[in-house]
C-alpha cells in the first residue's frame, strides 16, 4: 500500500489529527504497461503552474517578485542542473517548504533553464527569471517586465502572472468500458507523483453504500462525525494540493456532486463507464481512455504469460492482441490463462478461445492485483443495467461485424413490407423469423432505436458516429455479448434476416451507397451462418457483386440456382434469372466458355417463357453479346447488340437505365471493332442521359464518363481523356470512397492516360498508389490487384526500369496462374508482358520461348481469329525479327495481317499496326520497296480512321520516313520528319518521349544529309530532355547519347565522340546487361571510334569480345553478327594480320548471301506490352549508331560494308 502523510488541525481541537492513513491508494499492478499518453496528460494537468519573467535587469526582476507577488518566494540558482540540485537540497534541509504560499523562483541570467528541471522540483508554483529574451523556452507562458514600466503596466503584468500561478481545482474524468485499465492508469500516475500532492484519498464510488462508508471512515478519523456533508466540507476547508480519487463511478444513481468537495483548490480524478460523467470535468480535463497500443498489449501479454519476446512469439502475440482488440483486461486474462494452462500456448490460444470462449472470458486471474473481475463479469456489470429491449438489440448486433453497424439496418428492416420467405424455400427458418418480428415489435416508436443507442453509449458498451449514424463495438465486448445469448442459433439467424430486409435491390446512388456500407456485415454473416432463405442469398449476392467479390457472388448464385431448379424446374423465370446471374459472374471471373454456354442455353428459354420483347429476354440477349465481345466474337456481339438496342428503347423507353446500358455495350463493341467515331458518338450520347436519369455522381454515370475517356484516349484525344478522367477520379472518391474498386480503376485509367501523354512519373506515382490500395481492399491475389501490378510493371518498362518491371512481372505470372489458371486471358497477358520485358532486356531466347508458349494457349482459349490471338502472333513475330529470324517473322506477320483484315476489317487500328509491323520486317529483309508500298498504304488509312494527329498516325509517318531513309530518299524522309515533329509537340507536348524520339530521328536524317551542325544542335537539345523525362539510364537516353557521339565523330570531334561512347557503354551494361543487343552495339560503336583514332589494339580487343557474344545471342547468320565479323576483319587487315583477316573474310563470303541490305531494328507499332506502344521508329532511334564504311579490304568486304554500314 502507498502511505501518504498529511495532517489536519480541526478548529475545535488543539491536537493535530492525521487523516492520511485512511482510504489509502492501492499500488498499481506490477504488470502495468503502456498508457504513456494518459500518464503524460495527467502530468500536464496536475503539474505546478510555471511562467517565465524576463527583463534586462535581474535586480529589478527580483524586486518585482518580492514586492508584488502574494507568495513566499524562495530564490534558487538555476544557472545549471548541478547548481539547481544544490539549491533545492539546501531549501529542503532548511524546511523552507513549510512556509505558506511558497513560490520557487529560478534565477538564470545567461543560460537556458532546461524544462526537464521543472519536473524534479517539489510541488509549488514556479517563476523562471532571465535577462535574455532568447532563453525563455522552458515554460509555455512568458512575460516581459520593461525597464520603464509604470504602475499601470506593473499592475497589468501582476494580474496576468497571478492568474496563472493561483491554484485552481482540477476535476479529471477518465471514461471507458470495464477492463480497459482506467484505475491502473490513475494508480500508476499517483505512484510516480507522490510529492505533488499533500494528501491522496481513494474512494470506491461504485455505489452510494460504498461511498458513504468511505466518507464515514474519513469522518471518524477526523473526529467530526459520520455525516457525508460534514466530511465533504472538511475536505473543502483543507487549503492544500490534495487529491481525491473516485473510482468506478458507474452507477447512474450515485450523484457525485454530493461527495466532491466544493472549493477552488484541491484535485479530483473520477473513473467511470458512464459517458455523462465527462460533464463534471474541468476545461480540457476529460480523458477518453482508448485501447492499449499493439506494442503495449504484446508486452502485457508476454509478462502475464511469462513468455520471452522472441521473433516467433511476436507473430503469435500480434494475432492474439489484434483479435482481442488490445483490450487490457482481456489481454491480461489471455496471458494469465496461457501461463497457467500447460496445453495452451501463444500459438494455439485463439483456437482455445474460440472453443472455450465463455470459460476464458470468465477466467479469474490469480495474481496480487486488486482487480478481481473477469472479462465477462466486468462486461456484465454494465450489460445488466441495460433495458431488456436494448439487451436484445446489443445481442443481435453481436452477430454482425463489430464496427460501422448502420442504425438504418434496423429501421429499414422494421419498415420492410415484403415476405421473408418464398416458394423456393424448402425449410424456411420460421422460429428465427418469429423471433425477429417479436424483437422489432419492441421498437414500434422509431425514437426507441436511438434511446437504446444512448443507453449502450452511456455505459461505454458502444460508441456512435453521429455523422454516419453507425454503432461500433469493441471485439471483446461483442464476444461477451454473444455469451449472454441463450439461443445463439435464433439470434444469429435474426441478424442475417434483418440484414436481408435492410438490403435495397435498386440501382439508385443512395441504394448503392448503402449496400457498400453493408459489405463488412454481409461478409461477416456469410462466413458465420448458413443462409437459410433464397432472399437472403440474393441480397448478399447483390452486396458482393457491387464490390467485385465475384467468387463469393458465384458461390451464392450457384446455391440459388440449385434451389430454383429443384423447386421450380428449369423453365421457371426465377431459375432462368439465376442462370443469367451466374453466367454474368462467370464472365467476370474470366470463365468465358462457361458463361457463353449458360447464356446460349438461357436465351431461348427466356424467349419461350416470357416472349421476345420482355425486359428479362432483352437482358439475356445483352449479356450474351457481352460474352461474345469478351471472347473476341465481335461481329456476333455487334449483331446482337444492334438488334437489342431498339427493342430496349421500344420496351422501356430511351432513358431507362437498361437502355443506356445497351447503348454503352454497343459502343464498347464498336470500339473493339475499331469503329472509334461510332463508339465516341454513342458514348457522348449516353453520358448526358445517365446524368439526367441517375444524377452526376451515380456510379453508372461515372462509369459512362470513364468509358468515354477510354475512347478519347484510343482516338488520340489525350487531353480530352485526361480532363475527363481527372474529373471522374475525385467524384469516384467522393461517391464511393478512396478504396472502392471503381475508384481504383479510375486512378488506373488516369495513370494510363498520363503514360500515353508521356507523363511517366505521374503515371508511376498514381500506379504505385493504386497497388497497395488494391492489396488492402482485395488481397494480394485478387485479379484486380494483379492487374495493378502488371500496369505498374508496364510503367516501369516505359521508364526504362526494366529490372523492376521484370521483377514485378515474374511475381505476377505465377500468382495469376494460381488465382485464375494457366489458360485465363489475364494469365496469358502476364506471359506476354514478361516476354516483352525479356525482349527489352535482350533475353531474346527467353522471350521467344514464352511467346511460343502463349500463342497456342491463346488459340486454345480464344480461337485462331480472336484479336488477342492475333496480337500474340504479332508479338512472336517481333521477337523472331529481333533474333534475326526474318523469314519466320515475315511468314507470321503476313498470316496475321490477313487474319486481322478478316476479323476486324481493313481499317481497324490493329489491322493497321499489323501492316506497319510487316513493313518493318520487309525493311529488315531489305525489301524496301515492299515496305515503302505498305507504309504508304497505312498512312492515309491511319489518317482516315484515327485522324491526322493521332499518335498511331504520327507513328505511321515516322515509319514511312524511316523507310525513305533506308532507301536513300533522305529529302523525303526529312520532309516527313519535319512534319511529324511539330505535330508530336502539339499532340503530346515538348517533353513526351515520342516527341523526343521524333527530334532524334530528324537529327539522324540531318546527319545523313550532311547537315551536321543542325544534327548536333538538335541532339544536344534532345539529350538533356531525355535525361529529364526518362532518367539517365533509360535505353532511349542512352541511344540519344550514342546518336550525339555519332554526330561528333562525323564532325571529326573524335575525342568528344570517344568520351561519350565510353560513358554510354557501362551505362548500357548496367541498364540492360552485358549481352543485350544494344550493349553489344555500343561496344561495336566504341570500337569504330577507337579505329578512327588509330587505337587499333583497343578496337581489336573490343571487336573480338563483340563477335562471339553476337553469335551466342543472335546466331551466326544475324545481320549484326555479320557486321561484327566485317568490322573485325577490317581491323585485322589494318593491323597487318592478313592471314587472320582472310580467314574471317572467307567465313563472311560463305554467309554474305544471307543479308542483302541494311537491317533496321524495331518492332513496328504493334503493342507488345500493355499500355506501352513499341515505337515504330526503333530503327530510327538506333540507325545513327551505324557508321559509314571505313575502308575496303577486298571486294566482298567492301560490298558487304557498303550495304550494312558498320555498327
Amino acid at each position: 500500500m502507498i502511505i501518504h502523510h498529511g495532517a489536519l488541525e480541526p478548529s475545535n481541537h488543539g491536537q493535530v489529527i492525521s487523516i492520511s492513513n485512511v482510504l489509502q491508494c492501492p499500488a498499481p499492478s506490477p504488470y502495468f504497461v503502456g498508457r504513456e499518453d494518459i500518464l503524460r496528460k495527467l502530468s500536464k494537468i496536475f503539474s505546478a503552474p510555471a511562467v517565465t519573467l524576463w527583463g534586462t535587469n535581474m535586480d529589478a526582476l527580483k524586486d518585482f517578485v518580492r514586492q508584488n507577488l502574494k507568495y513566499s518566494p524562495i530564490f534558487l540558482d538555476a544557472s545549471s542542473g548541478q547548481a539547481l540540485a544544490k539549491s533545492v537540497a539546501n531549501m529542503i534541509n532548511k524546511s523552507a517548504l513549510a512556509q505558506p504560499d511558497v513560490l520557487l523562483v529560478l534565477q538564470s541570467a545567461d543560460a537556458p533553464v532546461d524544462s526537464e528541471y521543472l519536473h524534479t522540483l517539489p510541488y509549488a508554483p514556479v517563476v523562471v527569471m532571465t535577462t535574455q529574451p532568447s532563453l525563455t523556452s522552458s515554460t509555455s507562458l512568458v512575460f516581459h517586465l520593461p525597464n520603464d514600466a509604470n504602475q499601470q503596466v506593473v499592475h497589468k503584468l501582476l494580474h496576468s502572472i497571478e492568474r496563472v500561478l493561483n491554484a485552481r481545482k482540477h476535476v479529471v474524468t477518465l471514461v471507458a468500458n470495464g477492463g480497459t485499465g482506467k484505475t491502473q492508469a490513475v494508480l500508476k500516475f499517483v505512484s510516480e507523483n507522490l510529492s505533488s500532492f499533500s494528501n491522496i484519498w481513494f474512494f470506491d464510488a461504485s455505489s452510494n453504500d460504498t461511498l458513504t462508508a468511505n466518507f464515514k471512515d474519513l469522518g471518524k478519523t477526523a473526529g467530526i462525525g459520520e455525516d457525508v456533508k460534514d466530511v465533504r466540507d472538511l475536505l473543502a476547508r483543507i487549503n492544500e494540493n490534495w487529491l481525491c480519487i473516485f473510482d468506478n463511478a458507474d452507477d447512474k444513481n450515485v450523484y457525485l456532486k454530493d461527495y466532491v468537495p466544493i472549493c477552488n483548490h484541491g484535485n479530483v480524478i473520477i473513473t467511470s463507464r458512464l459517458s455523462e460523467t465527462s460533464q463534471m470535468a474541468s476545461p480540457d480535463c476529460h480523458i477518453d481512455l482508448m485501447d492499449l497500443t499493439k506494442e503495449s498489449a504484446m508486452e502485457l501479454l508476454f509478462s502475464k504469460a511469462h513468455k520471452q519476446n522472441s521473433n516467433e512469439n511476436q507473430n503469435w502475440a500480434f494475432n492474439i492482441v489484434e483479435a482481442l482488440g488490445c483490450h487490457a483486461l482481456a489481454v491480461s486474462t489471455a496471458g494469465a490463462y496461457i501461463g497457467a494452462t500447460p496445453t495452451c500456448t501463444l500459438e494455439n490460444y485463439l483456437t482455445y478461445f474460440n472453443k472455450k470462449k465463455k470459460k476464458i472470458l470468465n477466467y479469474r486471474m490469480r495474481s496480487l492485483d486488486s482487480y478481481e473481475k473477469t472479462v465477462y463479469s466486468a462486461f456484465h456489470l454494465s450489460f445488466e443495467k441495460l433495458s431488456h429491449r436494448t439487451q436484445l438489440f446489443m445481442q443481435i448486433c453481436a452477430y454482425l461485424n463489430s464496427t460501422a453497424i448502420p442504425l438504418r439496418i434496423f429501421t429499414q428492416a422494421a419498415d420492410y413490407t415484403g415476405s421473408d420467405t418464398s416458394a423456393s424455400d424448402v425449410d424456411p427458418p420460421i422460429k428465427a423469423i418469429n423471433f425477429m418480428k417479436e424483437f422489432l415489435s419492441l421498437f414500434e416508436d422509431e425514437d426507441l432505436w436511438e434511446d437504446s443507442v444512448v443507453e449502450m453509449c452511456q455505459l461505454s458498451l458502444a460508441s456512435y458516429n453521429a455523422v454516419e449514424k453507425c454503432l461500433d463495438f469493441h471485439a471483446v465486448i461483442q464476444a461477451c455479448a454473444q455469451e449472454t445469448v441463450e439461443c445463439q442459433e435464433y439470434v444469429s439467424q435474426t441478424a442475417v434476416l434483418l440484414l436481408a430486409r435492410a438490403t435495397p435491390l435498386g440501382n439508385t446512388n443512395k441504394e448503392y451507397q448503402f449496400r457498400r456500407q453493408l459489405l463488412i456485415h454481409a461478409s461477416h454473416v456469410w462466413q458465420a451462418n448458413s443462409l437459410l432463405t433464397v432472399y437472403t442469398k440474393i441480397c448478399l449476392e447483390k452486396i458482393f457483386e457491387d464490390s467485385g467479390l465475384w467468387t463469393n457472388t458465384g458461390k451464392l448464385e450457384n446455391e440459388v440456382l440449385s434451389v430454383c431448379r429443384q423447386v421450380n424446374g428449369l423453365e421457371h423465370p426465377d431459375t432462368l434469372r439465376a442462370m443469367g446471374n451466374l453466367a454474368a459472374t462467370y464472365r467476370a471471373l474470366g470463365k468465358l466458355e462457361a458463361a457463353e454456354k449458360l447464356e446460349e442455353e438461357v436465351l431461348p428459354l427466356f424467349k419461350q417463357a416470357l416472349g421476345d420483347h420482355h425486359p428479362d429476354t432483352l437482358n439475356a440477349m445483352a449479356n450474351l453479346a457481352s460474352t461474345y465481345r469478351a471472347l473476341g466474337k465481335l461481329e456476333a456481339a455487334e449483331k446482337l447488340e444492334e438488334e437489342v438496342l431498339p427493342l430496349f428503347k421500344q420496351a422501356l423507353g430511351d432513358h431507362h437505365p437498361d437502355t443506356l446500358s445497351a447503348m454503352g455495350n454497343l459502343a464498347a463493341t464498336y470500339q473493339a471493332l475499331g469503329k472509334l467515331e461510332a463508339a465516341e458518338k454513342l458514348k457522348e450520347e449516353v453520358l448526358p442521359l445517365r446524368k439526367q436519369a441517375l444524377g452526376d455522381h451515380h456510379p453508372e454515370t461515372l462509369s459512362a464518363m470513364g468509358n468515354l475517356a477510354l475512347t478519347y484516349r484510343a482516338l488520340g484525344k489525350l487531353e480530352a481523356a485526361e480532363k475527363l478522367e481527372e474529373e471522374v477520379l475525385p467524384l469516384c472518391k467522393q461517391a464511393l470512397g478512396d478504396h472502392h474498386p471503381d475508384t481504383l480503376s479510375a486512378m488506373a485509367n488516369l495513370a494510363a492516360t498520363y503514360q500515353a501523354l508521356g507523363k511517366l512519373e505521374a503515371a508511376e506515382k498514381l500506379k504505385e498508389e493504386v497497388l497497395p490500395l488494391r492489396k488492402q481492399a482485395l488481397g494480394d491475389h485478387h485479379p484486380e490487384t494483379l492487374r495493378a501490378m502488371a500496369n505498374l510493371a508496364a510503367t516501369y518498362w516505359a521508364l526504362g526500369k526494366l529490372e523492376a518491371a521484370e521483377k514485378l512481372e515474374e511475381e505476377v505470372l505465377p500468382l495469376r496462374k494460381q488465382a485464375l489458371g494457366d489458360h485465363h486471358p489475364d494469365t496469358l497477358s502476364a506471359m506476354g508482358n514478361l516476354a516483352a520485358t525479356y525482349q527489352a532486356l535482350g533475353k531474346l531466347e527467353a522471350a521467344e520461348k514464352l511467346k511460343e508458349e502463349v500463342l497456342p494457349l491463346r488459340k486454345q482459349a480464344l480461337g485462331d481469329h480472336h484479336p488477342d490471338t492475333l496480337n500474340a502472333m504479332a508479338n512472336l513475330a517481333s521477337t523472331y525479327r529481333a533474333l534475326g529470324k526474318l523469314e519466320a517473322a515475315e511468314k507470321l506477320e503476313e498470316e496475321v495481317l490477313l487474319l486481322f483484315k478478316q476479323a476486324l476489317g481493313d481499317h481497324h487500328p490493329d489491322t493497321l499496326n499489323a501492316m506497319a509491323n510487316l513493313a518493318s520486317t520487309y525493311r529488315a529483309l531489305g525489301k524496301l520497296e515492299a515496305a515503302e508500298k505498305l507504309e504508304e498504304d497505312v498512312l492515309p488509312l491511319c489518317k482516315q480512321a484515327l485522324g491526322d494527329h493521332h499518335p498511331d498516325t504520327l507513328n505511321a509517318m515516322a515509319n514511312l520516313a524511316s523507310t525513305y531513309w533506308a532507301l536513300g530518299k533522305l529529302e523525303a524522309a526529312e520532309k516527313l520528319e519535319e512534319e511529324v515533329l511539330p505535330l508530336r509537340k502539339q499532340a503530346l507536348g515538348d517533353h513526351h518521349p515520342d516527341t523526343l524520339n521524333a527530334m532524334a530521328n530528324l537529327a539522324s536524317t540531318y546527319r545523313a544529309l550532311g547537315k551536321l551542325e543542325a544534327a548536333e544542335k538538335l541532339e544536344e537539345e534532345v539529350l538533356p530532355l531525355f535525361k529529364q523525362a526518362l532518367a539517365d539510364h533509360h535505353p532511349d537516353t542512352l541511344r540519344a547519347m550514342a546518336n550525339l557521339a555519332a554526330t561528333y565523330q562525323a564532325l571529326g570531334k573524335l575525342e568528344a565522340a570517344e568520351k561519350l561512347k565510353e560513358e554510354v557503354l557501362p551505362l548500357y551494361k548496367q541498364a540492360l546487361g552485358d549481352h543485350h543487343p544494344d550493349t553489344l552495339r555500343a561496344m561495336a560503336n566504341l570500337a569504330v571510334t577507337y579505329h578512327a583514332l588509330g587505337k587499333l589494339e583497343a578496337a581489336e580487343k573490343l571487336e573480338e569480345e563483340v563477335l562471339p557474344l553476337r553469335k551466342q545471342a543472335l546466331g551466326d547468320h544475324h545481320p549484326d553478327t555479320l557486321r561484327a565479323m566485317a568490322n573485325l576483319a577490317a581491323t585485322y587487315w589494318k593491323l597487318g594480320k592478313m592471314d587472320t583477316a582472310e580467314k574471317l573474310e572467307e567465313e563472311l563470303v560463305l554467309l554474305k548471301q544471307v543479308v542483302t541490305t541494311d537491317i533496321s531494328e524495331g518492332s513496328g507499332i504493334n503493342a507488345d506490352h500493355p499500355m506501352v506502344s513499341f515505337p515504330s521508329l526503333g530503327s530510327s532511334k538506333q540507325r545513327t549508331s551505324k557508321q559509314g564504311s571505313r575502308m575496303a579490304i577486298k571486294t566482298v568486304v567492301s560490298k558487304f560494308l557498303g550495304k550494312l554500314r558498320v555498327k
